[in-house]
């Protein structure tokens, strides 16, 4: 797979996630073949190549490399853009 996007969640604590959650509703709409197999993550699983040790953390990996990685309290407008222009980009 070339491009991957995951979201990792810390799974417990949802309400300091909602920008996430709403950037990537509007992100799927302008993008759905790139989120078709977005994956979520959360603590507990292992079985990534990604170091997360901030909650939430959106990362787009493309030919396995992190190009974009966002995390912490950011805006909705925020996150969007930063995963557009970089969608934009590697398209």
């Amino acid at each position: 797979m070339k491009k991957q996007i995951i979201f990792f969640s810390d799974g417990e604590h949802y309400q300091d996630e909602i920008a996430y959650y709403d950037a990537l509703i509007d992100l799927k709409r302008k993008y759905p073949d790139d989120f078709r197999d977005m994956l979520i993550m959360t603590p507990k699983d292992r079985q990534t190549q990604v170091s997360v040790k901030d909650y939430p953390t959106l990362v787009i990996m493309y030919h396995q490399k992190v190009v974009l990685k966002v995390n912490g309290d950011r805006s909705k407008k925020e996150i969007v853009r930063h995963v557009s222009k970089t969608l934009d980009k590697i398209k």
